[in-house]
This record gives structure tokens, sequence and C-alpha cells, in this order.
């Protein structure tokens, strides 16, 4: 059977909903299925994948760590929309991960290779 490619979009800010949290536990479980699985942070979802957060004052679990783990998932496709990281004042130094940095063109390009996506 031939593999999938299902492409994750992370929009959301990391805390306040659980639908980040969630949105990583999909991903990761997903990649369990043997499928090319990529995941692309645009908007607030950037803030997802920052470097130093402190929710404990919010009373919020810090699950941004999790996402260190992507490559032991075989998740080698991580993409950063551009406009998103210049708009939200931070630089590829700034996230936990290495990631792809694409403009909105790009990104758009790539989301149309996709046989599935799922947007969160």
């Amino acid at each position: 059977m031939k593999q999938k490619k299902i492409l994750f979009i992370n929009r959301q800010a990391p805390y306040g909903t659980a639908l980040a949290q969630e949105a990583l536990d999909i991903l990761l479980m997903a990649s369990t299925f043997n499928q090319e699985i990529s995941v692309a942070f645009i908007d607030d979802g950037i803030l997802q994948i920052k470097k130093g957060q402190t929710p404990d004052h919010i009373l919020a679990k810090n699950f941004s760590l999790a996402f260190k783990a992507l490559p032991l998932y075989e998740i080698q496709n991580v993409y950063v929309e551009e406009e998103s990281l210049a708009s939200s004042g931070l630089k590829t130094e700034d996230l936990l991960i290495p990631v792809a940095v694409k403009n909105s063109a790009e990104l758009a390009n790539i989301i149309q290779q996709q046989d599935i996506i799922f947007n969160f």
C-alpha cells in the first residue's frame, strides 16, 4: 500500500485551549501508521515551538518539549511560515526544533501535494 502524505497545520497558540496539545497527540499517534507525516506552524501556531515557555503561572502544562521527539517519530518535514515568523517577532533560533522556513506561496504548494490535511 502506498504511503499517504499527511500534513498537520497548527495555527493555534499553545495555551488557552486544549487544541494545541491534542494536535500534538494526534500528530504523534498518526506517525505510528507508517505514513509520510509533515507539520506546519502558521500564525499563532509558531508559539507552540517557541523556546522558554513557562505556562506554570496560568496553571497549564508545558508540553512544548515533546516537539523535540518529532525525529524519533520519523517526522522530518517541519515547516514554519515565513510571514508568521516575522509577524511574531521570532527567528528560527528562538524555536525549540529545526524547521524549514517557507513563504506562503511555497507552503501553499506543499499543501497542494498532500493527500490528507488536518487543520488545528
